[in-house]
């Protein structure tokens, strides 16, 4: 039990110092040990890495942002009280009297879209969702 925990001890110890060992054959046959430092490097693999990887980014998006485009949209939406549901009920219309009637309402919406050239016509692309029921859209870069 003791010899594992000197073992233990000792590597970490040789771990700890920094000192790579590099066990080389002499030229009799014999093994000899040289230790040399490690130097750290400027910069790390992984922060390589990620530089490379956001100068890519960069790039991508320097070369598409011209084609995305904000897209704004107005429309009507119709809006209806929540509690509707218990006016149906007798017992409530007694005392709150008939349902309210759904109530028109603007509604603004923000979106994005994609220009493309087709035919040589520019169209944006973008989702349906953004621009259903519509009165008004307006696309700016």
């Amino acid at each position: 039990m003791r010899k594992g925990w000197y073992v233990g001890i000792l590597l970490v110890v040789i771990l700890a110092t920094g000192l790579s060992l590099t066990w080389m054959q002499n030229s009799d046959g014999g093994l000899a040990v040289e230790t040399g430092v490690v130097l750290a490097q400027d910069k790390s693999v992984d922060q390589a890495i990620t530089d490379s990887g956001q100068a890519a980014i960069k790039n991508a998006i320097a070369k598409v942002s011209p084609a995305v485009v904000r897209v704004d949209v107005t429309g009507i939406v119709e809006v209806q009280n929540p509690f509707n549901d218990f006016f149906n009920d007798p017992f409530f219309r007694r005392f709150f009297g008939e349902p309210e009637v759904p109530q028109q309402q603007e509604r603004h919406a923000l979106g994005s879209g994609v220009v493309i050239d087709y035919a040589g016509e520019k169209l944006v692309l973008t989702n349906a969702h953004v621009v259903e029921g519509a009165t008004t859209i307006r696309a700016t870069s």
